[in-house]
């Protein structure tokens, strides 16, 4: 059809039958779609490679796609370089993935206005997996993005950020300098974007504060919450708030979240009072500030918020083992309240551990012994090893209430791990007071850090995988991803297409590409000549001589090396054709017209080595299509040449 667009269409909803028994049927209209005059067809043929692959692997091995594809990163349209690209990352994913070469990323940034937003990110997530080999590239692509953190659009300041952090990682100090570089431009798009946007952002913002969050401390006062927060919002403000908390800012956030861990919604309150425990387990010191805080939360009259407040100054006790006084004081006035089993359970756990530093620890312990069966199994447990503790702190006041749980633990048949801790606790007091003593006090330590405040290699897991979904989650991709298997995609490799098309070996890096103006100047000296493909430009001989029994023979015994399909739009003449193709050193053995059927012999040599490359090239009017068979003395050739030739072509067919 002349129309591009029902091309287009068709070509789509013909590759979208998955049917087995129409797979033989697809792969040409691709072939043809691939070189077809309009960038629409182009693109959809594009992403049609990516559905034959999932349909059977096996053809787009067989058909040659990979250096088609790669032949279109080099296409005028940017739409049909971005399908490309991303049909590539794909193909490549068992293989180690799409290997940007030099040239090729040249040729991306040379292009990188003409990309819309979506394009320029997914050019920016494959630059940021390429490592150069050397600092100045570094610093070129840098400078050159820099402008794109100032970017409307989220997405890409997000993949901008990334390609910093990424490609500075092998760089210590150069790395530090790029996280107070991307701090503003993040927090701007923290404080402007909607909620959604905001909370993305500033899970982001959060995973690079666990590194370094210095960056961020002088904007701490951005990460207040606000009143039309969302939930999910303003608790995440209040993490970022813990991180950023010091010495000379720590009296001001403490303020804030106060007040709103005196909101009436639960969740915020919750939230605000644990943020200012965090503090106070962060910032040495605000623990007194932070005591006093929550003692006075103790005093009001609120059971929520009350045992909440229990909860979060158990951390405090654990990291700061001797203080909490003020904390202390207030445990007798609040038992009551403590009516769940978190609460009830952080209260047991202070009785337990700071027991002889409250008067009234061994009669409370009775109190939970006179109700010990209608506990919930976490306190029974917790309520054990509170009075065995505390029993070698105050024998004499304890020993009645550790006798009376003990004796309701053994015989508790409901809970194993309840009653075989009560057995051997039991055991231990019969055999060796000393060992049970030891056992009871053995982790009377002060704690460094919390597990989670430690976890580096989460964190620079999270680092590594920034703008996706593993920042957002907090977790790495592989604890909730999947990989998705293609059937018989485990049997079909592109890495030997990959590495002939980009002129690399399987040694070589990413950056291993063929050698340009580039390699030995300014990263961004772009000059007209470069191009995108692997590989230089052939150069081919002006007026090639070949006798015709040569051609004959060089014919019947050179295998063929290449296949190009074509589609012709125009009804063109014979001898333009000739002529066009001379013009550029392809020369015409022999020629003809016959039946709506037009054939040429051409042949050409390369200019360095004078290798012989053949092609038999029939025009078919009635299908609109130009088949070309060629051969060459030198298989390393075809590439380069399918490219030359494809173009002049598409210039004289149109």
């Amino acid at each position: 059809d002349e129309d591009p667009m029902v091309r287009g269409l068709a070509l789509r909803a013909f590759c979208s039958l998955r049917v087995n028994n129409l797979v033989e049927y697809i792969p040409q209209p691709i072939l043809v779609g691939l070189v077809d005059p309009s960038p629409y067809v182009r693109k959809t043929a594009a992403v049609c490679v990516l559905k034959l692959y999932h349909l059977a692997p096996q053809e787009v091995k067989n058909n040659d796609f990979v250096p088609k594809l790669l032949d279109a990163i080099t296409d005028r349209d940017p739409l049909v370089v971005t399908n490309a690209l991303c049909v590539l990352r794909e193909l490549f994913t068992a293989d180690g993935g799409l290997q940007l070469t030099k040239p090729m990323i040249i040729m991306l940034l040379k292009r990188f206005r003409d990309f819309d937003e979506w394009a320029q990110c997914s050019i920016m997530r494959l630059l940021a997996q390429w490592q150069p080999e050397q600092e100045d590239d570094v610093f070129e692509i840098l400078n050159f993005l820099d402008g794109k953190l100032r970017h409307a659009n989220s997405a890409v300041v997000m993949a901008v950020s990334q390609v910093f952090l990424c490609l500075t990682q092998s760089m210590p100090k150069v790395h530090s300098q790029v996280f107070k570089r991307v701090a503003a431009p993040l927090v701007t798009l923290m404080a402007g974007g909607d909620s959604g946007v905001s909370f993305c952002v500033l899970k982001h913002i959060k995973a690079l504060c666990a590194q370094s969050s210095d960056s961020f401390a002088h904007d701490f006062r951005t990460f207040f919450p606000h009143v039309n927060d969302p939930d999910n919002l303003a608790l995440l403000k209040m993490d970022v708030l813990t991180l950023l908390a010091r010495p000379d800012n720590y009296m001001e956030i403490v303020d804030d979240l106060s007040s709103w861990a005196l909101d009436h919604n639960r969740t915020l309150s919750k939230g605000a009072v644990n943020a200012i425990s965090s503090i106070g387990t962060r910032v040495p010191d605000a623990v007194e500030t932070v005591i006093s805080r929550l003692s006075k939360f103790m005093e009001l009259d609120r059971p929520v918020l009350v045992t909440d407040t229990l909860t979060a100054a158990r951390d405090i006790l654990r990291k700061v083992p001797g203080s909490g006084e003020a904390v202390l004081s207030q445990i007798s006035n609040i038992i009551d309240m403590a009516t769940d089993g978190p609460s009830q359970c952080a209260l047991l756990w202070i009785l337990g551990y700071c027991g002889e530093r409250i008067e009234s620890a061994p009669y409370i312990l009775e109190k939970f012994a006179a109700n010990f069966e209608a506990c919930e199994d976490s306190v029974k447990l917790e309520l054990l090893s509170a009075v065995f503790r505390l029993f070698f702190r105050r024998p004499a006041e304890t020993r009645p209430a550790l006798g009376s749980i003990l004796s309701q633990a053994t015989d508790d048949a409901g809970n194993v791990d309840v009653h075989d801790r009560a057995l051997l606790y039991m055991r231990l007091l019969r055999e060796n007071i000393g060992v049970a003593r030891s056992v009871a006090l053995s982790d009377s330590e002060t704690m460094d850090a919390f597990a989670e405040e430690e976890d580096t290699e989460l964190q620079d897991s999270l680092l590594s995988q920034f703008d996706t979904l593993a920042v957002v989650y907090e977790q790495p991709t592989s604890s909730f991803l999947k990989p998705i298997k293609v059937d018989g995609s485990q049997d079909v490799s592109f890495r030997e297409e990959r590495n002939a098309a980009l002129g690399v070996h399987e040694a070589s890096t990413s950056n291993s590409g063929a050698a340009t103006n580039a390699d030995s100047g300014d990263l961004l000296a772009f000059d007209d000549s470069t191009n995108g493909a692997a590989g230089d430009e052939l150069v081919l001989q002006g007026q090639p001589q070949l006798p015709a029994d040569v051609f004959k023979q060089a014919w019947k015994q050179l295998p063929e090396t290449d296949k190009i399909v074509l589609r012709l739009v125009n009804q063109p003449d014979v001898q333009d054709l000739v002529d066009h193709m001379s013009n550029h050193g392809i020369k015409c053995m022999a020629s003809g017209n016959q039946n709506g059927v037009i054939k040429c012999f051409f042949y050409a040599r390369e200019m360095e080595t004078g290798a012989v490359i053949l092609t038999d090239t029939m025009c078919l009017l009635a299908q609109g299509q130009v088949q070309t068979t060629v051969k060459c003395e030198s298989p390393a050739h075809a590439p380069q040449f399918r490219r030359l030739f494809s173009s002049l072509i598409s210039q004289w067919a149109q």
